[in-house]
């Protein structure tokens, strides 16, 4: 949760930088992240989407906040590896060129959305000054 967080933020400051008042900003960040939880798949297994919704799905990083916190929902459950990997293939899963990420893919995979963000929003506020 705290590495989302962080990459969230950094993703904040990347449009507050552009932003002049900050009710554009709350207007703007909520047009962002609302659509982004809905592609998510906190509501809907991400399985069988057109190639463009899929592509948005890839680069969303709630996506693998949500992936990670459902392995850990799965993994307390006590269910059985064959059943987890059921659960996994019928769409509860990510899986990037064939291959099923682990929770500890999805954690780096935010981490780097966060520093990319971060280092953009340095850029565009040195940038701007």
């Amino acid at each position: 949760m705290f590495v989302t967080a962080f990459a969230l933020t950094a993703l904040g400051v990347v449009i507050a930088v552009r932003m002049r008042s900050l009710e554009g900003f709350q207007m703007i960040m909520n047009l962002l992240t609302v659509p982004m939880l809905f592609l998510s798949g906190a509501f809907f297994p991400l399985r069988d989407l057109p190639l463009w919704l899929a592509v948005l799905v890839r680069i969303n990083p709630f996506t693998y906040a949500v992936d990670v916190l459902r392995q850990v929902v799965l993994q307390s459950l006590g269910l059985s590896d064959q059943v987890r990997q059921a659960l996994i293939a019928g769409g509860l899963g990510i899986s990037i060129f064939d291959r099923t990420l682990s929770s500890v893919d999805d954690i780096l995979l935010i981490v780097l959305f966060g520093v990319v963000m971060t280092w953009m929003g340095a850029w565009m506020f040195n940038r701007a000054q």
